[in-house]
Protein backbone atom coordinates (compact mmCIF):
# COMPACT_ATOMS: atom_id res chain seq x y z
CA UNK A 1 0.00 0.00 0.00
CA UNK A 2 2.44 2.61 1.11
CA UNK A 3 4.90 2.22 -2.10
CA UNK A 4 1.73 2.65 -4.26
CA UNK A 5 1.07 6.00 -2.48
CA UNK A 6 4.81 7.23 -2.01
CA UNK A 7 6.47 5.42 -4.84
CA UNK A 8 10.00 4.48 -4.22
CA UNK A 9 11.66 7.87 -4.05
CA UNK A 10 10.03 8.58 -0.93
CA UNK A 11 9.78 5.39 1.21
CA UNK A 12 13.66 5.26 0.50
CA UNK A 13 13.97 9.10 1.74
CA UNK A 14 11.87 7.71 4.99
CA UNK A 15 14.52 4.93 5.51
CA UNK A 16 17.30 7.47 5.60
CA UNK A 17 15.72 10.03 8.10
CA UNK A 18 15.07 6.52 10.29
CA UNK A 19 18.81 5.65 10.22
CA UNK A 20 20.37 9.11 10.44
CA UNK A 21 18.33 9.53 14.11
CA UNK A 22 19.53 6.68 15.93
CA UNK A 23 23.53 7.88 14.51
CA UNK A 24 22.70 11.26 15.64
CA UNK A 25 21.62 9.73 19.12
CA UNK A 26 24.56 7.21 19.59
CA UNK A 27 27.08 9.97 19.00
CA UNK A 28 25.36 12.30 21.54
CA UNK A 29 25.61 9.46 24.29
CA UNK A 30 28.91 9.03 23.20
CA UNK A 31 29.82 13.03 23.76
CA UNK A 32 28.16 12.85 27.47
CA UNK A 33 30.17 9.57 28.22
CA UNK A 34 33.30 11.66 27.41
CA UNK A 35 34.18 8.85 24.52
CA UNK A 36 36.60 10.29 21.44
CA UNK A 37 34.99 11.18 17.68
CA UNK A 38 36.78 8.12 16.58
CA UNK A 39 35.04 5.50 19.23
CA UNK A 40 31.47 6.83 18.92
CA UNK A 41 32.46 7.41 14.98
CA UNK A 42 33.11 3.34 14.82
CA UNK A 43 29.66 2.61 17.02
CA UNK A 44 27.24 4.97 14.69
CA UNK A 45 28.75 3.42 11.69
CA UNK A 46 27.21 -0.31 13.12
CA UNK A 47 23.89 0.87 13.28
CA UNK A 48 21.93 -0.19 9.81
CA UNK A 49 18.30 1.36 8.94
Amino acid sequence: MGLQRYGRERAALCATVMSFRARGAIRDVGKVLGLTEDVTGMLAQQVWG
